[in-house]
């Protein structure tokens, strides 16, 4: 039986995840780029671009990883999983060179620039401290338009700790029948899960999210 264009992109973007769990992480993007996003609902365009952004610091592309993530902030509406991206998005471009985040900084276009300032502040810091919250908020004011969220800085400093607020629920749907749940694509499915069973039992057990 012929594939739905819908399974289609599915399909590639199933290929994708399997692939960025090898650490393929160029494989993943020539996939993900062949996906037709006009095509897909709200949520797997928001799939693709978080697995995009992973692919690309796979390969070593933090500013791509960035640009992706940034276009994610706009298809977001919950606060807490913008407050989870803006932090990823102010990570990836933290491991551009130091060179190379100045002139961003300095010059980039866009919302970006100010992202790229925000990774300059927040590398400058050694903590989320009252300090930071000053100079945060006076650069809040001098951008009022950025869509950088209030709670950025302390959310930051609290991924880098690895802490997780109180009650914090994950949840991650894979298929578990039908034909996406047979054959390569069943094995590729059950690495995925297994891997993020692995990283949540290697989680300190008072921050680890349910």
């Amino acid at each position: 039986k012929d594939m739905t264009e819908g399974q289609r992109q599915v399909v590639l973007l199933l290929g994708a995840d399997a692939a960025l769990q090898l650490g393929q992480g160029r494989q993943a993007i020539e996939r993900l780029e062949r996906v037709q996003t006009f095509t897909l609902p709200a949520e797997l365009r928001i799939r693709r671009l978080g697995t995009l952004a992973a692919a690309y610091r796979v390969a070593g592309q933090p500013l791509e990883a960035a640009k992706a993530l940034e276009e994610t902030d706009g298809l977001l509406k919950d606060p807490k999983q913008r407050l989870a991206n803006q932090v990823a998005l102010v990570h990836a471009l933290g491991a551009l060179g130091s060179s190379d985040l100045q002139r961003l900084a300095a010059s980039g276009s866009g919302d970006l620039r100010g992202w790229a300032q925000l990774a300059l502040l927040f590398g400058s810091a050694g903590a989320a401290d009252a300090s930071l919250d000053q100079r945060y908020a006076a650069w809040r004011r001098d951008h009022g338009s950025h869509p950088a969220l209030a709670e950025l800085p302390r959310a930051y400093f609290g991924a880098l700790a690895g802490a997780y607020a109180t009650g914090d629920r994950l949840a991650v749907l894979l298929p578990s029948s039908g034909g996406f749940a047979a054959g390569a694509f069943g094995a590729a499915i059950g690495a995925i899960r297994e891997g993020i069973l692995a990283a949540q039992r290697a989680d300190d057990p008072v921050k680890r999210p349910q």
